[in-house]
């Protein structure tokens, strides 16, 4: 039997990454802080959800703040181009 070559990107797992991954996946499960990403993401982040923080640099809130996007689809969208 051929055994197909297929090879698929792995992603560099980061600190940065990881509080990404974090920052979306709250979003996803509670509305209340997918509504308050979309429309402040700095104040968004700084609350946290559900009692948890997440740990991004300066730099990458200050970029948060720079997305406009009326859903998540769009938000993450913009992010990863940033």
């Amino acid at each position: 039997m051929i055994k197909p070559n297929i090879s698929f990107p792995t992603l560099k797992v980061t600190p940065r990454n990881q509080e990404i991954s974090r920052l979306l996946s709250a979003a996803v499960i509670s509305n209340q802080f997918r509504s308050m990403l979309l429309c402040d993401p700095v104040s968004a982040t700084a609350r946290g959800s559900s009692g948890e923080r997440f740990l991004l640099e300066n730099k990458d809130i200050e970029k948060l703040g720079t997305i406009r996007a009326e859903t998540l689809t769009e938000f993450a969208a913009q992010l990863a181009a940033i």
